[in-house]
This record gives C-alpha cells, structure tokens and sequence, in this order.
C-alpha cells in the first residue's frame, strides 16, 4: 500500500510547492506594477512624456479565453478595466485580430471606432486614446 501512496504524496507535494510558486510569483507581479506605475507617475510629472503614451503602454490583457466569450464592447470594457479605464485603439486592434474577435485586419480600426462610437461608453482623451466613462454608471446601465 505504500507504493500506492507514494506517487500520490509526491503529486500533492508537487502542487503545494507549484502553488507557492504561483502565489510568489503574483506578489512579485503586483509589486512589479506599482513600481512601474510610480515610475510612470513620477516620468508624467515631470513632463518627459506625454501622459496618454505613458499609461498606455503595454496593456495588461486578461484571459483570452474570457475576452473570446464576450462581445466586442464588453472585451473593450474589460481591457479598459484592466488598464486605469483607458483603452487605444492600436492596442485593442492588436489583441483583438489575435484572439479572432476582429479576423480582417484592414478593416479593423473602422470596426473598433464605430463599436466605441456606439456604446457611449468611451470618451475620446487623446488621437487613439478612449476613457471609460464612470464604470458605475455603466453597470447600472447594463
């Protein structure tokens, strides 16, 4: 019966360790962002960089399987959440034809510009740069 068990007790062992992993692995992730946020705070403040490119830098994605699930405002609603409320244009464009929410690339900034148009959800911040637009409202609106 030991030989049995000993598999098992290795895998449960195997997981905890993977799962500590996973759980240091999230704690250098947030730690990581706010520096990089005080950073970005810190460059706008003195004026090195303009402050729409600053935030909009990489933008953080969350599960493509989720974003696949949804329409397309809802992903840009979700991406914008995940981003200080603000979404660009290129940005959106790029995650979008990869996860095949948008399959034809050329037409893909005009389908992104009139699904923002029409979801009154976004305002225009800067050329590219929408806001979310009080995502309290929103959710009572939904």
């Amino acid at each position: 019966m030991d030989e049995n068990n000993q598999p098992y007790m290795e895998l449960l062992g195997l997981k905890q360790r993977l799962h500590e992993k996973v759980e240091s692995l999230h704690a250098q992730l947030q730690e990581s962002e706010k520096q990089l946020e005080s950073v970005t705070t810190t460059l706008a403040l003195l004026g090195y960089a303009p402050q729409t490119e600053i935030i909009m830098g990489p933008m953080r994605i969350p599960e493509t399987e989720e974003l696949k699930s949804m329409t397309q405002i809802q992903a840009m609603v979700k991406l914008a959440e995940r981003n200080h409320g603000k979404i660009s244009v290129k940005g959106v464009k790029r995650i979008f034809l990869s996860i095949g929410l948008i399959k034809n690339p050329k037409n893909a900034n005009n389908i992104i510009f009139n699904a923002i148009q029409r979801s009154e959800r976004f305002r225009r911040v800067a050329p590219g740069t929408y806001e979310l637009i009080d995502a309290g409202r929103n959710k009572l609106a939904s």
